[in-house]
């Protein structure tokens, strides 16, 4: 638990998770639903296969 609500860095690079105080992103990749996270891998890994 982080002792305080990580505050944007004004100085900080736009997108950049390296300078950032909180370098981490949130995506809904469930479109407003929940996704379980095996599904969510086998969709990833199906994916991958399918691309080499």
């Amino acid at each position: 638990m982080l002792a305080q609500v990580p505050q944007l860095d004004p100085e900080a690079a736009k997108d950049s998770p390296a300078t950032s105080w909180a370098p981490f992103k949130v995506y809904n990749i469930g479109n407003n639903e929940p996704v379980e996270l095996g599904i969510l891998l086998l969709q990833l890994k199906s994916s991958w296969e399918r691309s080499r």
